[in-house]
């Protein structure tokens, strides 16, 4: 999977109107994602223009772990945060060689209930593009760490459901680490102890369940 990343300036700032909590929240927010320079043979990259919306982080490798979380926070290469320093540590232990961090939502925000509270339609699709191509290859091995922010937002259960239809044509295996939540959701990985428990996890079963 061939992927470059195109640099773009930060775009943020120039409306006259006050903004909302919302765009105080993302301006605090893309402030902390860094754009250096990083080594694109090593790494995977894909965002929006404005740095608002991440679609992919991760290593490029023979054996990839597919990290599936709720949404993205400032991480970029290079300059991962705390979630995704979790999961390049569990890929490792693991056994996997490289790690790709995708999302149901691609909106960053670090707390989700700061994320959109209607669905974007338009940055679900770029999302789903972004997820395919790196599905497409079949076979994949997807870990499901969204943990309880799932219920979040009503949107993210659909987003879910999207995601695991394009998962499903390319045979792909779904995977958690830990017991599952007392909720009923596969664990964050920022609330694992550092043991690789790897078990197979019942994607369409969860799905049944879920309200």
């Amino acid at each position: 999977m061939e992927k470059r990343l195109v640099y773009h300036h930060n775009m943020i700032g120039h409306e006259i109107k006050e903004p909302s909590q919302i765009e105080r929240v993302d301006c605090n927010l893309i402030a902390k994602v860094k754009n250096i320079p990083f080594d694109e043979e090593k790494w995977i990259y894909e965002q929006s223009l404005d740095r608002k919306n991440r679609y992919l982080l991760g290593t490029r490798g023979n054996k990839s772990l597919i990290c599936c979380g709720v949404n993205p926070s400032y991480a970029s290469p290079e300059d991962l945060d705390p979630t995704m320093k979790r999961v390049e540590s569990f890929a490792e232990a693991c056994g996997y060689d490289s790690y790709v961090m995708i999302n149901l939502y691609p909106m960053r925000a670090t707390n989700p209930q700061d994320m959109h509270l209607e669905v974007n339609e338009e940055i679900v699709k770029s999302n789903l593009e972004h997820i395919k191509a790196v599905l497409s290859g079949g076979n994949c091995d997807i870990w499901a760490a969204w943990g309880n922010n799932i219920s979040s937002r009503k949107y993210l259960k659909r987003c879910l459901e999207q995601i695991v239809e394009i998962a499903d044509l390319h045979s792909c295996k779904w995977y958690m680490i830990g017991d599952i939540t007392k909720e009923g959701n596969p664990r964050h990985p920022l609330y694992l102890n550092k043991q690789c428990d790897k078990k197979k996890f019942g994607i369409h079963e969860y799905l049944e369940k879920m309200q």
